[in-house]
């Protein structure tokens, strides 16, 4: 039987990009069968591939959900920062 991956969800833009790498490999020392999923908007393709790669050998993913032609409400407010507002609020 097939045992269901857990879903991790992050929102960062490149200035992050360390920190979630940190984030997902501190998570896969202690769990496995994860799927993540990043919300972004500059984060290179090389970067999911690699990430991919390495994932792959304990059973997790990574799925790379691009932001992109999405309007915010408020003028100045970047994505990442109304992602974490709205992650707080779930």
């Amino acid at each position: 039987m097939k045992e269901e991956k857990k879903a991790i969800v992050l929102g960062a833009d490149n200035a992050y990009m360390d920190k979630v790498e940190t984030t997902l490999k501190s998570l896969c020392v202690h769990h496995y069968n994860l799927k993540f999923y990043v919300f972004n908007d500059d984060l290179p393709r090389e970067w999911f591939q690699l990430m991919e790669k390495r994932l792959e050998t304990l059973n997790s993913e990574i799925d790379s959900s691009i932001l992109k032609g999405y309007r915010l409400p408020f003028e100045g407010l970047s994505y990442a920062a109304f992602l974490g507002i709205l992650f707080q609020s779930m």
